[in-house]
């Protein structure tokens, strides 16, 4: 009963109806295939595993240096630093990760987009001008893209869009089981 999706007024002066529809068929992609939830049970499940490994590793490292830093334990207040240092590190281990997970969860749902609209132009288009808006680099390098990109550069999914057509080469779509017959 709360499930929606949100239109912003200002996508909707930016983009004509064609474009809004290519969005609305991404986001129902995010809806369809269960992105929210199973991010959402990643993201947990990453972030259980990373204070159990903040644990173990604040612990062994104050077992290393302990007597010379004078932490009596992960409960003094003493041990913050340390404990955020190493959630810290973990973060940038795991973060990648996560962020993978994002990208390809983006792919779907702009394949998905693709294939319940059938407008590659309109697709291309929607993200040039939205790109327009949030100023983004259009071809990031690709350490930049490893540690921060959420999203596929904006280059790639311009291509992506140009390039996927496979209802014109009669080819099965991915997420066919999806969509009701016409």
């Amino acid at each position: 009963g709360t499930k929606r999706i949100v239109l912003w007024d200002t996508l909707l002066a930016r983009l004509d109806e064609r474009e809004v529809l290519f969005v609305m068929g991404h986001e129902m992609g995010h809806y369809v295939l269960q992105h929210v939830v199973i991010t959402t049970a990643l993201v947990s499940l990453a972030t259980l595993l990373a204070f159990f490994a903040g644990d173990r590793l604040a612990r062994a490292l104050m077992g290393r240096a302990g007597r010379r830093t004078r932490i009596r334990g992960l409960t003094d207040p003493a041990a913050l630093p340390l404990l955020l240092v190493v959630l810290e590190a973990l973060s940038l281990f795991g973060q990648p990760a996560l962020r993978a997970w994002s990208r390809s969860i983006e792919r779907d749902a702009d394949q998905f987009g693709l294939e319940i609209t059938r407008d590659n132009h309109a697709c291309a288009t929607a993200f040039l001008k939205l790109s327009e808006t949030n100023l983004a680099n259009p071809r990031p390098g690709p350490i930049f893209v490893f540690f921060r990109a959420s999203h596929p550069p904006l280059a790639e999914r311009v291509e992506y869009c140009n390039d996927y057509r496979p209802w014109e080469t009669g080819a099965p779509l991915r997420f066919k089981e999806h969509f009701r017959a016409e």
